[in-house]
C-alpha cells in the first residue's frame, strides 16, 4: 500500500485489493492507466485534484496487474470505477472525464452508504 504523491493515491495490487476497495467503508474511485497512455496522463491531474479533495482515490497499473484488470473487465485505459460499499458493480468511466462529473458521482455513491450501526448498550 504505498503512497504514489502527496495526495495520497494508494496504488492497488492483487495483494492489497481487498484491505482497499472491498472491505472499505467509504466510496472509492479507482483509476485504472497505464505508463504508455497518453490519455491516461491527462487525465492524472484531474484525479490527483479529486483525491486532494478529500475523497479516496486509489490506481491500478494495467501493465502490474493484468489479472485485476482482466477479472474487473478493464479492457481500456484510462477506465475510472466508483466502488460503493454494498453495491455490487462499480459506476464506470471510460475515457476523459470532466472532474465535476466524477466528483458528483463520488457525492451520490456517498450517499448511498448505509452507516454502520451504532451499539446501544444494554441498560437503555
Amino acid at each position: 500500500m504505498e503512497a504514489l504523491n502527496a495526495e495520497g493515491i494508494v496504488e492497488v495490487l492483487a495483494a492489497n485489493w481487498d484491505q482497499e476497495v472491498t472491505q472499505s467503508l467509504a466510496p472509492v474511485l479507482l483509476f485504472w492507466t497505464a505508463d504508455w497512455c497518453s490519455t491516461c496522463r491527462l487525465m492524472r491531474p484531474v484525479i490527483e485534484e479529486i483525491a486532494a479533495t478529500g475523497h479516496r482515490v486509489l490506481l491500478a497499473d494495467v501493465e502490474k496487474s493484468r489479472g485485476l484488470a482482466e477479472k474487473n473487465g478493464v479492457y481500456a485505459v484510462p477506465t475510472m470505477d466508483i466502488f460503493t460499499p454494498g453495491v455490487r458493480e462499480p459506476v464506470r468511466y471510460l475515457g476523459t472525464v470532466r472532474k465535476a462529473e466524477l466528483l458528483a458521482a463520488l457525492v451520490r455513491a456517498s450517499r448511498q452508504v448505509v452507516p454502520a450501526k451504532a451499539e446501544v448498550p444494554d441498560d437503555l
